[in-house]
């Protein structure tokens, strides 16, 4: 690259030292176009300069990316050399195991040969006899048990090893290959800076992705500390309850074994149901005791409404047998009333003329029919009696229709009333019903005389086969 420079520069001087030459010779030959020669070769000095400057520009950048190529290959020799050091390692720690374990336990297998029944019986013949031989038999064997068991601690522990040795392999190989996706994504940003670099890119971009990037690792790790975090707790969690549950079993057969210390296990269960049934009892009890309170309360008020009714009934019976007799009286003089009309005509028939004596005769035919206030107030007062008779004839007609609407307002009431009582009746003689039918149940399982007085145990009884049907607990809280 230096060489290129070099030669870039002696060109550009040699392209100057042409053209200087060149401007002498025409200096010398043509005085006139001295100005647009010197101009001519400014241009071309300032051009050639700019041309440099590139060049120049552009090694340095090919300079950069060399020496950033260098760097990677560099840290890919390192991380071969790593590798190969590791391998290496590895290779000498099974060779060092093996040559250990063969020598170390060559011996013993000599002995276990030298051990074997073939050669005890043939050992036996010649040494039967002597103490020392025997006892050093027998150390040896204990010897032998003794290294056979480190032996085999050993073996376990060369298993492991070699388990261990696959795991770290396995994890290396994992962070050789992150680490090699890591350089190509480092190559792939430097690439993309260079590439930035060179079209003119924003630095303010290149932060807000860092800044980015940043943020979603930090998130990453936030997300990874609280899976951490919720499977100790679970972890914790599990293994409380595994306790708890293991304490509760150990503490119930602690307990059956106390409590069936000397008493049989179906007695104990036997009293312990009695014991719910009864609580069972007792709440239906006090259930129905409220029930029946409550229906009391009701009953008590039905019946005081039920005595104004029948008050307000005698009342209006009254009242009805009043206007009855009212209406008797009312309708005899009704029928009085033609006579009355007669001496009326007799009494004033000198003194009316031909037309009031046809309004009176046509008064004493409509009073056959029904006397109207209407009727007689069109009459003029001839005499103070027919003014009376008007008036109490208008104020009797107004008496009835009063009376008439007293005793519909009485008849309605009294059918509410009639309505309320039935229901009640046959709510009542239905919970009569189921108790009789339960009384008579009861005295025929005990083949009792109706004479006789109900016990404490028939009574319960009924209750409780009364309580048992549902019907009868819809009725008592309906």
């Amino acid at each position: 690259m230096r060489s290129k420079l070099v030669n870039c520069r002696r060109d550009g001087a040699n392209r100057k030292s042409a053209v200087c030459d060149d401007d002498d010779d025409d200096d010398d030959d043509d005085d006139d176009d001295d100005d647009d020669d010197d101009d001519d070769d400014d241009d071309d000095d300032d051009d050639d300069d700019d041309d440099e400057m590139m060049m120049m520009m552009m090694m340095m950048m090919m300079m950069m990316m060399m020496m950033m190529m260098m760097m990677m290959m560099m840290m890919m020799m390192m991380m071969m050399m790593m590798m190969m050091m590791m391998m290496m390692m590895e290779m000498q720690l099974k060779m060092m195991i093996s040559t250990d374990i063969s020598c170390r336990y060559r011996p013993l297998e000599d002995l276990q040969i030298m051990l074997s029944p073939g050669r005890r019986t043939q050992s036996s013949e010649s040494i039967m006899g002597d103490d020392a031989t025997f006892r050093l038999r027998r150390s040896l064997q204990d010897q032998y048990t003794n290294l056979y068991m480190e032996y085999k601690e050993l073996s376990e522990n060369h298993e492991d090893l070699l388990k261990d040795l696959n795991r770290k392999s396995d994890s290396y190989a994992r962070r050789e290959n992150k680490y090699r996706e890591e350089i190509e994504n480092l190559k792939r940003e430097l690439e993309n800076r260079v590439l930035e670099d060179q079209t003119g890119g924003d630095s303010i971009h290149r932060v807000d992705n860092l800044y980015n990037r940043i943020q979603e690792r930090i998130e990453d790790l936030n997300l990874t500390h609280l899976q951490v975090k919720n499977e100790h707790e679970q972890d914790l969690l599990r293994h409380f309850r595994a306790k708890l549950y293991d304490a509760a079993s150990k503490m119930k057969t602690e307990d059956n074994q106390e409590s069936t210390s000397g008493v049989p296990q179906a007695w104990l269960e036997k009293t312990t149901n009695l014991a719910k049934e009864l609580d069972r009892f007792k709440e239906q009890a006090e259930r129905l005791t409220k029930a029946n309170m409550t229906l009391a309360a009701n009953i008590k008020k039905f019946e005081a409404h039920q005595g104004v009714l029948k008050q307000e009934r005698e009342v209006a019976i009254r009242k009805a047998v009043a206007i009855k007799k009212e209406n008797a009286r009312l309708k005899e003089e009704i029928e009085k009333m033609p006579a009355s009309l007669q001496h009326l005509e007799k009494f004033v028939s000198p003194s009316l003329p031909s037309s009031k004596m046809e309004m009176v005769k046509s008064l004493r035919s409509s009073s056959t029919e029904g006397i109207k206030a209407s009727d007689l107030e069109t009459l003029e007062p001839p005499a103070s009696k027919s003014k009376e008779l008007s008036r109490e004839l208008q104020r009797y007609y107004e008496v009835s229709k009063r009376l008439r609407h007293v005793l519909d307002n009485d008849r309605r009431q009294l059918n509410h009333v009639r309505e309320m009582h039935l229901s009640m009746m046959e709510c009542k003689t239905e919970l009569e019903k189921i108790l009789r039918e339960s009384y008579d149940k009861i005295s025929n399982t005990t083949s009792r005389h109706d004479k006789e007085p109900i016990s404490q145990e028939d009574r319960q009884r009924i209750l409780e086969d009364v309580l048992s049907r549902d019907d009868a607990i819809k009725l008592l809280y309906s």
